[in-house]
């Protein structure tokens, strides 16, 4: 049985932050950053069926065309998605009435619906990006016991070394996207391109303002990275708060997740899109509709 302090509930049942029961969750969630986001997606849809505002945690579910969608507002950072991720996870696994494992436990597909920026100089802003891994020194993974392939291994220790030297701010970690759902949005016209999953907004993405940064160099060290492995170069395109997070997270607990970004900002050539609103909504548009084709049995 599962303690009351380990999955706290609140008196319906329901989840402590999400204040979701495991009937108002689909089997495809999307995840957004901004909590304004939700509608804007849900305003796609044939139908809303249940709603939900708890704190920063906004959250619709309802139908569009054959498919039961559900969206939520994660917040900012990895931090929150430890909170998302293991309270959704809990409603896939966990009778809340009992506290007991569910014989039947539920395999969610998760997709990130958010924003970035871009960093190498041969890429524009206003385009989306589907991230194949995501590189990550916030230390969230470390309180977990995840395997690790030999390419992500080997990507960490490089990309460790290249952008902090001997002595990183926290131990890094590489996890890569979902295989099937990597292929279906590559099949669908998608490029893709190696995340950066940052620990904050100003400092860790190498804002320097006022000269406070310990890596004054960081964004220059971001974008001539390089790593080889089979004969594919990789280097980083792009950088937000939440892949990471959600890319391990979700591998861990037997989910599938995927991560798509809407690229607002260039920050080598430091220029951010004059029509945010727009790209963001092109975006939503296609990742919609490229769930349409998805097959949903893992």
């Amino acid at each position: 049985m599962i303690s009351e302090t380990d999955l706290i509930l609140n008196t319906d049942g329901s989840v402590y932050h999400l204040g979701l029961r495991s009937e108002h969750l689909a089997d495809i969630v999307l995840l957004v950053g901004d909590p304004e986001r939700v509608p804007q997606i849900s305003a796609f849809w044939d139908k809303i069926e249940y709603r939900q505002n708890r704190r920063e945690f906004i959250t619709q579910t309802g139908i569009i065309g054959s498919h039961r969608l559900t969206v939520i507002s994660t917040g900012i950072g990895t931090d929150n998605i430890d909170i998302v991720l293991n309270e959704l996870d809990a409603l896939c696994k966990i009778n809340t009435d009992t506290r007991t494992a569910l014989d039947q436990p539920r395999s969610l597909t998760l997709v990130r619906i958010g924003t970035a920026g871009c960093l190498q100089p041969d890429r524009s802003e206003g385009g989306f990006i589907v991230s194949h891994a995501a590189i990550a020194f916030d230390g969230l993974m470390q309180h977990y016991k995840l395997s690790y392939d030999e390419f992500e291994i080997q990507l960490a220790k490089a990309v460790s070394l290249h952008l902090y030297g001997e002595q990183a701010p926290a131990a890094p970690t590489v996890v890569s996207a979902n295989d099937q759902l990597m292929e279906h949005f590559r099949a669908c016209g998608f490029e893709e391109g190696l995340n950066w999953t940052c620990a904050g907004f100003y400092g860790p993405q190498g804002r320097n303002l006022f000269g406070r940064s310990t890596y004054p160099n960081l964004l220059e060290q971001a974008v001539s990275f390089r790593f080889l492995h089979n004969h594919r170069e990789h280097r980083i395109t792009h950088l937000e708060m939440e892949t990471s997070g959600i890319y391990g997270l979700s591998r861990l607990m037997g989910h599938r997740a995927i991560s798509i970004s809407a690229l607002l900002a260039h920050r080598y050539h430091h220029r951010f899109t004059t029509q945010p609103q727009e790209i963001m909504e092109n975006c939503i548009a296609q990742v919609l509709d490229t769930l349409k084709s998805l097959n949903t049995s893992h």
